[in-house]
């Protein structure tokens, strides 16, 4: 169960990694079309519509995971599921809606809207950061409450119980870990487009690189992806000392599986930057573009991988749960009920401390 649990998050986090940030990539390319780049302009529209595929293709494949989390309840994944109300799921849903619309919108004015910019790019920002203000923190909060449901002390989750989760450090780190991978995901996803797009020409007999410029849109893919995922490797650190000492451990080491994991998925970065150096230095043949593809989706795999293995033993770990939960107490009570900002604890007042003449002889001396 927890290989076919690894193998459909992976290709869903896939699917909505390109969604979120294959439009602001088109944004760029839209701009250089209206510059005279013919190359540029043809990639542009083909990744809209691969970025509205893409979403709905995310959507079906997030349907299928609920089969796996319906059929083992030790998750906890439905009981954290069932905490926030119905009308939350609701409003999802209508931002699901309102992403998707944009996307459509944005892929077929690709030529219409040529003379308003402003308005075409304003679409695409907007479908972008729709996805990652709201579902990025939602995945994660119901990640963190099925592993740790006392993080939470309300039954029910309010707007406001939700706020405050996705304002949790641990939280916010998984967060812009899954924005800094969606950058490097946009990236590949120009590469390996221009790349079939010059492919294409060969098969048609035109010009390999329509003047280069397939080249050029394939090496600023790899740039992209590069760059996001020298970037990933501090935000990783950051996951990895947000973590509680507990599920840190498993991946340090407690556990041989998540540990060996984990290991293989950080030799296989490393591997992952020196092909996409290479890609965006100027190597953009076949096997140098399929290598670097091939790699970018064995670290995707791996890393959820270790995901699902990790949150199930966290569910099956008290220790985790007590540690969390802990955590999660102490920054309940260092906050204020109306700002929410961190505050000082008052000392408790002993007047045996703060007077030696309450003690013996013998104690003041030794103090």
């Amino acid at each position: 169960m927890e290989v076919l649990d690894a193998i459909l998050l992976a290709l869903h986090m896939v699917a909505v990694n390109v969604a979120t940030a294959v439009p602001l990539v088109c944004v760029w390319l839209h701009a250089r079309g209206r510059r005279g780049d013919a190359t540029a302009d043809q990639t542009g529209r083909r990744l809209a519509w691969v970025s509205l595929y893409a979403l709905l293709a995310g959507i079906g494949i997030g349907a299928l995971l609920v089969g796996p989390a319906w059929w083992d309840q030790s998750t906890g994944y439905w009981q954290a599921v069932g905490r926030f109300p119905p009308r939350a799921y609701g409003f999802a849903a209508l931002e699901l809606v309102f992403s998707l619309v944009c996307l459509w919108i944005y892929a077929r004015m690709w030529d219409l809207w040529r003379a308003k910019p402003w308005l075409h790019g304003l679409v695409a920002v907007m479908s972008a950061t729709n996805l990652l203000y709201h579902f990025p923190p939602l995945m994660v909060v119901l990640g963190e409450l099925s592993a740790h449901p006392r993080i939470a002390t309300d039954a029910t989750i309010m707007h406001e119980d939700f706020r405050q989760l996705m304002m949790r450090s641990d939280v916010l780190s998984y967060v812009v870990h899954f924005t800094v991978a969606s950058i490097a995901m946009g990236g590949w996803t120009l590469m390996a487009v221009a790349y079939k797009s010059r492919e294409s020409r060969v098969e048609s007999r035109e010009p390999k690189n329509g003047g280069g410029g397939f080249d050029r849109l394939i090496s600023a893919g790899a740039w992209i992806a590069l760059a996001a995922s020298l970037a990933q490797l501090a935000v990783g650190l950051w996951v990895l000392v947000e973590m509680p000492i507990v599920t840190r451990n498993l991946l340090l080491g407690s556990n041989w599986l998540a540990t060996g994991l984990f290991f293989v998925s950080i030799v296989a970065t490393f591997a992952l930057l020196h092909l996409l150096a290479s890609v965006a230095l100027g190597d953009t043949s076949d096997a140098a573009i399929r290598r670097s593809t091939l790699m970018m989706l064995v670290i995707i795999l791996l890393m959820v991988g270790v995901l699902v293995r990790v949150r199930r033993l966290e569910v099956r770990n008290p220790a985790a749960e007590m540690l969390v939960t802990g955590m999660a107490a102490a920054e309940r009570d260092h906050q204020t009920p109306a700002t929410g900002k961190l505050t000082k604890r008052p000392v408790p007042s002993l007047p045996h401390l703060r007077s030696r003449r309450h003690l013996s002889p013998s104690r003041a001396a030794l103090s």
